[in-house]
């Protein structure tokens, strides 16, 4: 997770820990709604509105705001319960009909600025699209979705039923945002604008709940204490340091206090202080990914990257497959501009790629990599895919055709073909 400057509103939050935790909470839900968790697509959006979205793709997002302002962890189970009943009914795909048939052009245009904000972490995209929809829309789209609000709801009590989990957090969720159905619109959290309420929903659930209370049923008891320092990291890379310095205190030696200040510390160039704080958070849980990921951020920001580079590798060691921890490694060995380097950099990102083959970061890399070992070739066809993993459609045809009069490998020059084909097309249906 970045942290040397403010994330804007709209941006994608990456970060190993939170990512594995919320898969970690989502995965079994999936499993039981029919789904395949290897497809989920999960987005941390930087916003302080308590709101959440399921889209197309297997894809949910989340706000930060929701995910600070949850009160423990059977909050965010139930709200992602909730979400993957919109997947697992296809509501996304007959909510997006219908709004085809109130406003095409206006309510497809909110569709591609968020996804630009996801893909660039540029929020004007998602306000200046969003506020030209049509209201039309807007209330048609609400008025067909409060059926399927009910219907998700049903489907998460019966996936946490499933599970032998509570829907209490569920329930408790919705009351919170029943206590504010008498306030404006305006001053209203985002989910009950687009996720409408009603009082049937809330004693659906308030009886659902009252019904299987004597079954006790319980979350992994894992859940809690991983969704407490989700919560303190978030909070601490997001709101000020000062603030965080403020609200926990030096005195407190807990973990989390620790984890808040050692963060606060660091965003504001204390790593003097902050270092320390890391080294008695590792005592506590020893050979834990990541606070050697988060420690090793902190040298790589602060340009020390010998010890950037061992912190990272010793965090592969546990997490080896973990694509963002891959990519922060090669980035800390690229960076040291040492021949020696640049192999276990390469290898680093090809497992990056086998979970993240659309992230342009990687080809970047890569294509710094063969730029510094004279492959000319290989370079042009990572920046082709580059390129292409942006929507840079005219870059990505003009760098596949250059690759493919440089490339020998017969396997690269029909990649490049590739790019310079589905460049091509998308360029077509773009109708420029």
């Amino acid at each position: 997770m970045k942290a040397a400057r403010e994330f804007p509103r709209g941006a994608s939050i990456r970060d190993s820990e939170v990512e594995e935790t919320l898969k970690m909470f989502t995965g079994p839900i999936f499993k039981v709604a029919g789904l395949d968790p290897e497809k989920l697509h999960l987005y941390v959006i930087v916003d302080p509105d308590l709101n959440a979205a399921a889209t197309t793709r297997y894809t949910i997002l989340l706000n930060t705001g929701l995910l600070i302002k949850a009160k423990n962890a059977k909050e965010v189970v139930g709200v992602l319960a909730h979400e993957t009943g919109h997947i697992a009914g296809g509501h996304i795909a007959r909510r997006e009909e219908m709004i085809r048939k109130s406003s095409k052009a206006a309510m497809a245009s909110v569709l591609v600025g968020a996804l630009a904000a996801v893909m660039t972490g540029n929020a004007e995209p998602v306000i200046g699209m969003a506020m030209a929809g049509s209201q039309l829309a807007q209330d048609t789209f609400l008025h067909y979705s409060r059926g399927q609000e009910s219907s998700a709801d049903q489907a998460a009590v019966r996936f946490m039923e499933t599970l032998k989990w509570p829907s209490s957090g569920l329930l408790s969720f919705m009351q919170v945002l029943e206590g504010q159905e008498l306030l404006s619109a305006s001053m209203q959290d985002a989910y009950n604008r687009t996720h409408p309420l009603s009082q049937d929903r809330v004693s659906f659930l308030k009886h659902y709940v009252a019904s299987v209370q004597h079954r006790n049923h319980q979350l992994p008891p894992h859940f809690e204490p991983a969704f407490q320092r989700l919560k303190v990291k978030l909070e601490a890379f997001l709101s000020s340091p000062i603030k965080i310095l403020t609200t926990y205190s030096s005195t407190d030696e807990s973990e989390l206090s620790m984890l808040a200040r050692a963060i606060a510390y660091f965003r504001n160039n204390q790593l003097e202080k902050a270092l320390p704080l890391m080294k008695k958070l590792r005592k506590i849980v020893p050979n834990d990914p990541y606070y050697l990921d988060l420690e090793a951020q902190m040298y790589f920001e602060k340009g020390r990257l010998v010890e950037a580079t061992q912190l990272y590798k010793q965090a592969l060691k546990y997490k080896p497959k973990d694509a963002l921890m891959n990519i922060a490694y090669a980035h800390a060995l690229i960076e040291q501009n040492k021949t020696s380097t640049l192999h276990p950099a390469e290898s680093a990102l090809r497992i990056a790629l086998q979970s993240e083959s659309e992230n342009p970061f990687i080809w970047r890399l890569l294509a710094r990599i063969y730029g510094q070992q004279n492959k000319k070739d290989k370079m042009l066809l990572a920046l082709a895919e580059e390129a292409f993993a942006q929507g840079n459609y005219k870059l990505a045809i003009s760098q596949s055709a250059r690759s493919m009069k440089a490339l020998k490998d017969t396997q690269d020059r029909l990649r490049a073909q590739d790019i310079h084909a589905m460049a091509t097309h998308e360029l077509k249906e773009q109708g420029t």
